[in-house]
């Protein structure tokens, strides 16, 4: 009898504590979702196997005339931000009230991955993305095209001999295809290594890249789950994003580089360099003035408004966090995006098209002349297709903000109070889907783009790359590498729907890319 009793009360307490917070915003006199235990609204979505996209939806459109609302992110009470126009006071406006992230994986639980700059917070963070900022100016930028530029032409040699040498067409990986592009990009560009992953399709960089993506996803899952719910356990049972093994690769791999080109005075246009400069306090901003290139189209680099005091000495394991943390993005995200991009062009043959007469036009202006970044970077309808699948298709679904400090605000005449520690998430891919900001937001439309029709889209509704002093740093590079091998690929070819395409696309329940893969031809073009 005393056990049942004893197991009673322990079982209430333990419910008391997983409810604890389940009245917070009824206290605030917000809407919010009802929260299952210990899942909250968001576990509770994953169990129903919704995809990440669909349950971002389900949660948005919760509360359809809100502009603030609130649902449980397992045990955590969040804010959801739903109007465009406190999205840009809080993220922007009140940015030293919101300067942080919340740390998924922090320093202590993970020492290289807590020392990435999505990781870092407060002072450190203003230090890094000073120091690292002229790394992803224009000027930049121009050095590393011509890599990025010689990557896109290994991919179209490759298709050009397969094609050549096999009868008919065939079935493709988009994503395969994509992700070996980056890789190449990202090993030239961050590691200054040469590998062409396409004819070489198991070089060991490769291979190291496919593991940390790929791995078990329910493992992964589980590591995420503990690493976001429970980050002390995950700290006492040391667990680790990327295993020993890898990690010692990437840091071998960069600081033996470092130290050769130091030994042998080489200098290569790339991340590597970059950061031997920071290493030194070497690294200026001569050419960077806070705005972007007249012809750098919807993209931004927005930096920190204040003048941040940069470390003149960075440890080389927080150097080396930067270099892995430009892999993982670099590698995954952008060949996402680019798998996207030839599905919605093999879709939307007339968009495609009308891209391809465009590229064709730019040949012709270049005779036999390279591709320049100037050149590339001019192509305006280019622009409105990718514009176009980062709204459709954005690489983060959501991003958030951690209050670092109290502050109080009113929406249509409700008083909310943020405390430091509480947390809002602006939902990218619900803004993005919003039929109030994109009329038929599932339709792929580059003309929502067009100069007629630009200046109609709601400031703040559009933030592929995020918001404010905190927006992807890589946003530059990430388009240019884009732009780069859609515009040699379609020089070439077209993408083409086949018997492998996967119609409609299904979203992976634990990642943005589709159940069956998206599988396409590339068809030689027949120029007149």
């Amino acid at each position: 009898m005393l056990f049942l009793i004893i197991s009673a009360v322990a079982l209430f307490l333990f419910y008391k504590y997983l409810s604890k917070d389940h009245d917070f915003f009824k206290k605030s006199g917000l809407k919010a979702m009802n929260p299952f235990l210990l899942l909250g609204n968001t576990g509770s979505l994953l169990m129903k196997r919704l995809s990440m996209g669909n349950s971002i939806l389900f949660m948005y459109n919760a509360f359809p005339n809100e502009k603030i609302n609130g649902f449980f992110d397992f045990l955590s009470p969040v804010y959801m931000i739903r109007d465009p126009e406190l999205i840009k006071k809080l993220a922007i406006k009140e940015f030293d009230h919101f300067q942080d992230h919340k740390s998924v994986i922090g320093g202590d639980v993970d020492p290289m991955m807590g020392s990435t700059l999505i990781s870092l917070r407060g002072q450190r963070w203003k230090s890094m993305r000073s120091t690292l900022s002229p790394a992803f100016t224009g000027k930049k930028m121009r050095l590393m095209f011509e890599l990025i530029d010689e990557c896109s032409g290994q991919v179209v040699d490759h298709f050009l001999k397969r094609n050549s040498s096999e009868e008919g067409t065939h079935a493709v990986d988009m994503k395969d295809v994509f992700s070996r592009f980056t890789n190449d990009v990202v090993a030239t560009c961050a590691f200054g290594i040469k590998v062409d992953s396409l004819e070489n399709k198991d070089n060991e960089f490769f291979r190291m890249g496919k593991e940390v993506m790929n791995g078990s996803k329910l493992k992964g899952f589980f590591k995420f789950f503990l690493f976001r719910t429970f980050p002390r356990l995950a700290a006492r049972l040391n667990v680790r994003f990327l295993s020993d093994t890898l990690t010692t690769f990437f840091k071998s791999l960069i600081i033996d580089t470092m130290v050769e080109r130091e030994n042998k005075h080489i200098f290569r246009p790339d991340m590597i360099n970059i950061l031997m400069q920071v290493r030194k306090g070497n690294l200026t901003r001569d050419d960077q003035d806070g705005q972007t290139d007249s012809n750098d189209g919807f993209a931004t680099v927005e930096e920190f408004s204040s003048k941040a005091d940069s470390k003149n000495e960075w440890s080389d394991d927080e150097l080396v966090a930067q270099c892995l943390l430009f892999f993982l993005a670099g590698f995954d995200t952008s060949s996402t995006l680019l798998s996207f991009l030839a599905n919605e062009l093999a879709l939307n043959p007339d968009v495609q098209e009308k891209l391809c007469r465009e590229i064709d036009e730019t040949v012709q202006c270049m005779k036999d002349e390279k591709l320049t970044y100037e050149l590339l970077n001019s192509l305006k309808y280019l622009d409105q297709v990718i514009s176009e699948c980062l709204r459709r298709w954005p690489p983060a679904l959501l991003t958030d903000r951690v209050c670092n400090k109290e502050i109080t605000f009113i929406v249509d005449g409700q008083t909310v109070t943020m405390k430091a520690g509480q947390q809002f998430w602006i939902p990218i891919y619900g803004l993005h889907m919003d039929p109030k900001y994109f009329p038929e937001p599932k339709k792929f439309d580059p003309e929502r783009y067009s100069d007629e029709n630009a200046s109609k889209i709601v400031n703040g509704s559009y933030i592929p790359f995020g918001i404010g002093p905190r927006n992807c740093i890589g946003s530059r590079f990430a388009l240019l590498q884009i732009k780069a091998v859609a515009f040699h690929l379609l020089k070439h070819f077209t993408f083409e729907v086949c018997e492998k395409t996967a119609l409609p696309l299904e979203m992976g329940k634990l990642s943005l890319v589709p159940e069956k893969g998206i599988h396409l031809e590339f068809k030689k073009r027949v120029k007149a």
